[in-house]
């Protein structure tokens, strides 16, 4: 049995990837959040019956930007 990726149970909020993607928290949330593609939130219910502040599964994000990489031609 292979060991668990430790970025599957990693959460990220918008001000940890922004900083990785050189990005603002600002831009973060308002171009690349709602961007096709872009992994779904994680939002823990609070006991106010609202939700906790979105995070994202760090294994996704690094997924998402790989994915993004251009590739150079041969």
């Amino acid at each position: 049995m292979s060991k668990p990726n430790p970025l599957d149970y990693t959460l990220w909020d918008a001000d940890i990837i922004a900083e990785m993607i050189g990005q603002s928290p600002r831009y973060f949330k308002e171009y690349i959040v709602p961007a096709v593609g872009f992994p779904p939130a994680i939002r823990f219910p609070n006991t106010k019956g609202g939700r906790t502040t979105p995070r994202w599964k760090a294994s996704d994000v690094v997924q998402w930007i790989n994915k993004h990489q251009e590739r150079r031609a041969a």
